[in-house]
């Protein structure tokens, strides 16, 4: 009775899985062989097949021990780690699996970028200027607190503000990171908050060269003001 239910819950975990994948990819093959356009790119999400990869490959590895297991309870633990992996399957159906994706496919390019759409409060923004000033990471004389306030959340062709920066290469590459990860919301990219915003500069009033920022990890993975921009967004 045990291996007949178990069955059962193996075949109807199975019949679900591979008929989502028909009914989504069923139509992109479809389409291929009508001779239609297709983005690949954007019809076939990379990270779902991979959950799938992962997912189907744990369900078939525990559907071939099924029936070389004698031990009830060893029966049940693989039945019902069969049904975690369904439910890992699963979970990229999902809204905010699907919502992931097109926000993704979205994201203009960062030379199409127009603003960085960072989504900072302004009290975050004036406890992120004030740290920098007390550690000296910012010239004062010339970046305000309006400054950076506007090269943070308004379009830049909108103010002539600026950010001078006190900070060496790997420094600044830091900020970087630390504002993407803490403010995740946005459309910061590397190049455009360094290249094409033309806003990010350095204590001489000339742009940092993107090439050196994008290696500075590399050849510095801990800056020289590590500690004192880690202090920084701490306290945001």
């Amino acid at each position: 009775m045990l291996y007949e239910l178990g069955t059962f819950f193996y075949i109807i975990g199975f019949i679900y899985v591979y008929a989502l994948l028909l009914a989504h990819y069923g139509k992109i093959v479809l389409r291929y062989f009508m001779n239609e356009n297709l983005n690949w790119n954007a019809d076939i999400e990379k990270p779902r097949i991979l959950v799938h990869l992962i997912g189907l490959s744990i369900m078939h590895l525990l559907f071939y021990q099924f029936h070389r297991t004698g031990s009830t309870l060893i029966l049940i633990i693989e039945t019902s780690a069969f049904i975690v992996a369904v439910l890992f399957c699963q979970i990229s159906w999902r809204s905010v699996f699907i919502q992931q994706f097109r926000s993704e496919k979205q994201k203009p390019s960062p030379s199409k970028l127009t603003s960085f759409e960072l989504q900072i409060r302004t009290a975050e923004i004036r406890l992120l200027y004030n740290g920098l000033v007390r550690y000296h990471l910012i010239n004062m004389d010339k970046t305000s607190l309006t400054d950076m306030k506007n090269v943070l959340t308004k379009a830049w062709n909108e103010h002539q503000s600026s950010i001078y920066f006190e900070l060496d290469a790997p420094s600044c590459r830091e900020f970087y990171d630390f504002l993407n990860k803490r403010f995740p919301e946005n459309r910061l990219s590397l190049k455009a908050f360094f290249r094409y915003s033309k806003c990010i500069k350095r204590p001489d009033g000339e742009l940092y060269n993107y090439n050196t920022i994008k290696t500075a990890s590399l050849r510095t993975p801990i800056s020289k003001k590590h500690e004192e921009i880690a202090e920084i967004f701490k306290e945001l």
